[in-house]
């Protein structure tokens, strides 16, 4: 969970990003907008989860240069590489 917020700005955003792997195909569901509001959503197939893991940071990129900060990171790697999440998160902040 990423969020950004500026007072000042009137900036009060949040973004969600999760896995959902399977044998056959790899998904990531984005969730983003105004805390406290309604939310739009989305979901991404691909077929295998290096190119799901690849669209995962390339979006986490983005919103890093959009002044998001890292506010929860869960762990549950299942089928992903052992602490994909954490490393993604820390890979963000820094």
């Amino acid at each position: 969970m990423l969020q950004s917020i500026c007072p000042e700005e009137n900036r009060f955003r949040e973004y969600t990003m999760e896995f959902d792997v399977d044998l056959f195909s790899a998904c990531l569901i984005i969730c983003w907008g105004r805390i406290g509001g309604r939310h739009r959503r989305i979901k991404l197939q691909f077929e295998t989860r290096i190119e799901a893991e690849k669209e995962a940071k390339r979006r986490l990129k983005r919103r890093g240069k959009r002044r998001y900060v890292v506010i929860q990171c869960t762990e549950n790697t299942g089928v992903l590489e052992d602490g994909f999440e954490q490393r993604l998160a820390r890979e963000f902040i820094s």
